[in-house]
Formats: structure tokens, sequence, C-alpha cells
């Protein structure tokens, strides 16, 4: 297995899942973003897949619901830092052992599935999660549960449409009104290895916890890199 291509799905689960694992430069894009934050952290990466957002000599958390990827990360990583399962069911800090007073880094490239994508018509199935976590898109759940686990930062691929498209900056809910947008990198998911011809704007985004929260007339000032 490789951690930065899901090679053990074909193409049709790979799409329903959102499996897009990520290429090692978006990840170390990330690491350089968070490196401010990472002295006394825990790193946690919800929708872990091989571990690609994962390295030793840090304090991390990874979860993923790809029982074969479990067994592979648990393999390269400590088993008692690796859960398998929902990651937006049950959210809270105890599900993985993180105390409440320790600061927590949110890493990652959830999926975001949506019915308008080549799976449609209902047959991705449905989205379980905790009640307020619910939405369409399961990347907007996960921005929701980073909030429900309380996260310091947030350092995340998501499309760039989750904050540009008011309709969908107002879907983020509490996750807007606690976190601030530091810093934002735009890409195309033609860097992800096995996506169609359709080319669309994914963002490296970090976040700071901040009760101040973000407005959509902040974001439409906001200078992306």
């Amino acid at each position: 297995m490789l951690i930065n291509y899901a090679e053990h799905l074909n193409k049709n689960e790979i799409i329903k899942s959102g499996s897009y694992y990520t290429p090692k430069m978006l990840v170390n894009r990330v690491y350089k973003y968070i490196f401010p934050y990472l002295k006394n952290a825990i790193i946690f990466d919800s929708a872990g897949g091989c571990g690609a957002f994962i390295k030793n000599g840090y304090n991390y958390r990874i979860a993923d619901k790809d029982p074969k990827a479990c067994l592979f990360v648990s393999e390269q990583f400590s088993d008692n830092n690796v859960y398998c399962g929902n990651s937006l069911e049950n959210v809270g800090r105890n599900k993985y052992n993180i105390p409440d007073s320790s600061s927590l880094i949110m890493v990652g490239n959830p999926p975001y599935n949506d019915t308008t994508s080549e799976f449609k018509n209902g047959f991705k199935g449905v989205n379980i999660c905790d009640d307020d976590l619910r939405d369409r898109d399961l990347g907007i759940s996960f921005l929701k549960s980073y909030n429900k686990l309380k996260a310091d930062i947030v350092c995340m691929l998501h499309p760039l449409s989750y904050l540009i498209k008011e309709t969908n900056f107002k879907r983020l809910k509490n996750f807007k009104d606690n976190y601030k947008l530091i810093k934002g990198e735009i890409f195309s998911s033609g860097l992800f290895r096995g996506t169609g011809s359709a080319k669309f704007p994914i963002l490296v985004a970090l976040y700071e916890r901040n009760p101040e929260g973000m407005s959509f007339d902040y974001i439409k000032e906001f200078q992306f890199d």
C-alpha cells in the first residue's frame, strides 16, 4: 500500500469514499504552515487514509473508516494512536484520548463528497454523522467536527468554493463562527492522482480558533496565494 495514493481501492471505491490521497508536496506545505504551532501539540488527522499527514516524532492521532488503511497504518505507527471507524459519529476528544487541556492541531484532506460529483442520484449512500455535523458534503461535516473537537489550529485541504460561495460559507455554521482563516493557498485538483478531466480549485487553508470568527465580508477581502 502507498501513503500518497489509494492503490488498494478501485476507481468506483475511490469516488464513493472520496479517498483521493494527498501528494507529498501538499503534505509538506501543511507542515510548513503548522510549524509555529507544533510545540507540545497533538496532531490529528481524522480522515487519515494510509497516514500521509502523520510523521513520527510528534504526538499524533489518526482515524479512518477504511479497515485496510487502518491495518496498514497500525503497522507503520503506534497501534494505540490509530482509530478505525466513522470520525463523524460521537465526536469528542475522549473518543481519541485527547485531554481537554492539550493543544490540538487538525490536519488532513477529508473527502469532499457531494451529489453533484461523478456518482449521482444517491449512489454514494448516506452521510452517517452526529446531527449537528450533518451536511450533504462530507468535507463541510468534517470542518464542523473540528469545531466540536475544539481544535486550536486547523490546516486542511478543501474546495475553495466552501469559502467564496456565500451559500456554502453559511453552511459552515459554528466553524465559521469560531475560526479565522490566516493563510490560504490555491492549487488545482489536478494535482491529485486519478481525478477526472474536470478540475476545480482547492485550498490549503490555515485556520486559528478565534471567538470573533469570520464573516463573508472578511473572505471577500482575503488575499489568497
